[in-house]
């Protein structure tokens, strides 16, 4: 890896998908990716021994995963040493959209959205890393 390639992932908004229906997430990823994101896609049973949340500007998380459950990760997450934004997608409705965001999600997108919805709540919640100055924050939208 280059210099100019290694400065561009360290500058790159990095956003972290949680989900186990892969074809969702791998479109996600496609569109995400497009829009000048550095994405990272973990399965559900992966989560907690792979890919560090706390490494991401935040986390897409499914709420309905299989064997984990969305609330108390979000919760995890959300409320940790180094909180992580969470914005939940999920198909439970409303309902699921508020017990979300009483778990500690900024938002929520009821299934399904659309890519443009989407990418308008990320790039209204990603804030840039402390560790960079206003003039090198990267915008987007």
């Amino acid at each position: 890896m280059g210099i100019e390639t290694f400065a561009l992932q360290i500058m790159t908004p990095h956003i972290l998908i949680i989900d186990d229906r892969t074809n969702l997430s791998h479109f996600i990823n496609m569109e995400l990716n497009a829009a000048g994101y550095y994405v990272n896609l973990d399965w559900e049973s992966d989560t907690q021994r792979r890919t560090p949340a706390f490494a991401s500007d935040l986390v897409i998380l499914n709420w309905e995963l299989r064997s984990l459950s969305g609330a108390s990760l979000c919760r995890q997450l959300s409320s940790s040493d180094h909180p992580v934004p969470v914005i939940v997608m999920t198909a439970k409705g409303e309902c699921g959209c508020q017990a979300a965001l009483k778990m500690g999600a900024i938002a929520c997108l009821t299934k399904p959205f659309s890519i443009r919805d989407l990418l308008e709540t990320i790039a209204q919640h990603l804030q840039p890393k402390p560790n960079r100055s206003n003039a090198d924050a990267m915008h987007v939208g």
